[in-house]
Protein backbone atom coordinates (compact mmCIF):
# COMPACT_ATOMS: atom_id res chain seq x y z
CA UNK A 1 0.00 0.00 0.00
CA UNK A 2 1.60 4.00 -0.57
CA UNK A 3 2.21 5.91 1.70
CA UNK A 4 -0.63 8.44 0.55
CA UNK A 5 -3.21 5.76 0.40
CA UNK A 6 -2.05 5.00 4.51
CA UNK A 7 -2.34 8.59 4.88
CA UNK A 8 -6.44 8.86 3.23
CA UNK A 9 -6.97 5.74 5.12
CA UNK A 10 -6.27 7.46 8.53
CA UNK A 11 -7.75 10.83 7.40
CA UNK A 12 -11.36 8.86 6.82
CA UNK A 13 -10.74 7.26 10.27
CA UNK A 14 -10.99 10.27 12.31
CA UNK A 15 -13.63 12.03 12.99
CA UNK A 16 -14.66 14.95 11.15
CA UNK A 17 -14.33 17.44 13.92
CA UNK A 18 -10.60 16.33 14.22
CA UNK A 19 -10.46 17.56 10.16
CA UNK A 20 -9.91 21.45 10.63
CA UNK A 21 -6.72 23.05 10.88
CA UNK A 22 -7.62 24.49 14.06
CA UNK A 23 -7.87 20.77 15.45
CA UNK A 24 -6.14 21.52 18.80
CA UNK A 25 -2.19 20.73 19.42
CA UNK A 26 -1.11 18.13 21.36
CA UNK A 27 2.38 17.48 22.21
CA UNK A 28 3.81 15.75 18.96
CA UNK A 29 1.57 16.98 17.09
CA UNK A 30 4.61 18.58 14.94
CA UNK A 31 6.23 16.00 14.13
CA UNK A 32 3.48 14.12 12.73
CA UNK A 33 2.56 17.32 11.18
CA UNK A 34 6.30 16.87 9.41
CA UNK A 35 5.89 13.37 8.21
CA UNK A 36 2.37 14.46 6.67
CA UNK A 37 3.97 16.94 4.54
CA UNK A 38 6.81 14.85 3.59
CA UNK A 39 4.12 12.35 2.34
CA UNK A 40 1.36 14.89 1.10
CA UNK A 41 4.63 16.62 -0.74
CA UNK A 42 6.04 12.99 -2.11
CA UNK A 43 2.33 12.70 -3.17
CA UNK A 44 1.90 16.04 -5.41
CA UNK A 45 5.56 15.43 -6.98
CA UNK A 46 3.23 12.08 -7.95
CA UNK A 47 0.26 13.68 -9.04
CA UNK A 48 0.49 17.25 -9.24
CA UNK A 49 -3.15 17.68 -10.60
CA UNK A 50 -4.96 15.90 -7.24
CA UNK A 51 -6.69 18.27 -5.27
CA UNK A 52 -6.49 16.67 -2.07
CA UNK A 53 -3.00 16.49 -1.99
CA UNK A 54 -2.34 20.24 -2.21
CA UNK A 55 -5.21 21.15 0.03
CA UNK A 56 -3.75 18.18 2.94
CA UNK A 57 -0.39 19.76 2.84
CA UNK A 58 -2.14 23.29 3.34
CA UNK A 59 -3.90 22.16 6.09
CA UNK A 60 -0.81 20.33 7.42
CA UNK A 61 1.41 23.64 7.06
CA UNK A 62 -1.82 25.94 8.80
CA UNK A 63 -1.57 23.12 11.74
CA UNK A 64 2.22 24.05 11.77
CA UNK A 65 1.26 27.84 12.03
CA UNK A 66 2.67 28.43 8.41
CA UNK A 67 0.10 30.78 7.25
CA UNK A 68 1.96 31.62 4.32
CA UNK A 69 3.01 28.24 2.79
CA UNK A 70 -0.70 27.13 4.02
CA UNK A 71 -2.88 30.03 2.25
CA UNK A 72 -0.10 29.46 -1.51
CA UNK A 73 -1.25 25.50 -1.21
CA UNK A 74 -5.12 25.59 -0.11
CA UNK A 75 -5.25 27.97 -3.26
CA UNK A 76 -3.77 25.70 -5.05
CA UNK A 77 -6.23 23.06 -4.10
CA UNK A 78 -8.80 25.45 -5.07
CA UNK A 79 -7.50 26.42 -8.79
CA UNK A 80 -7.49 22.92 -10.09
CA UNK A 81 -10.78 21.65 -11.49
CA UNK A 82 -13.00 18.82 -9.66
CA UNK A 83 -11.47 15.39 -10.80
CA UNK A 84 -13.17 12.79 -8.45
CA UNK A 85 -15.88 12.25 -5.90
CA UNK A 86 -13.70 13.75 -3.03
CA UNK A 87 -12.68 17.12 -4.64
CA UNK A 88 -15.91 19.23 -3.99
CA UNK A 89 -15.30 17.92 -0.50
CA UNK A 90 -12.06 18.89 -0.56
CA UNK A 91 -12.40 22.24 -1.76
CA UNK A 92 -14.96 23.18 0.88
CA UNK A 93 -13.00 22.14 3.45
CA UNK A 94 -10.32 24.65 1.78
CA UNK A 95 -12.13 27.45 2.14
CA UNK A 96 -13.16 27.02 5.66
CA UNK A 97 -9.30 26.57 6.19
CA UNK A 98 -8.86 29.58 4.16
CA UNK A 99 -11.70 31.47 6.14
CA UNK A 100 -9.84 30.88 9.50
CA UNK A 101 -6.29 31.50 8.66
CA UNK A 102 -5.07 34.99 9.26
CA UNK A 103 -4.95 37.43 6.89
CA UNK A 104 -1.28 37.42 4.89
CA UNK A 105 1.31 39.64 5.71
CA UNK A 106 2.59 42.70 4.38
CA UNK A 107 6.01 40.56 3.28
CA UNK A 108 4.19 37.31 1.67
CA UNK A 109 2.17 39.87 -0.05
CA UNK A 110 5.32 41.51 -1.58
CA UNK A 111 6.82 38.72 -2.46
CA UNK A 112 3.85 37.47 -5.21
Amino acid sequence: MCEVDQLRRRRRATPSTDRPAKAAKTEGSDATNEKAVTFLQKAIALAPQRTSHHIELGRAYAAMGLNDKARDELERGLALPIQVKDDEEMQRIAKETLAGLPKRTVLAQAKQ
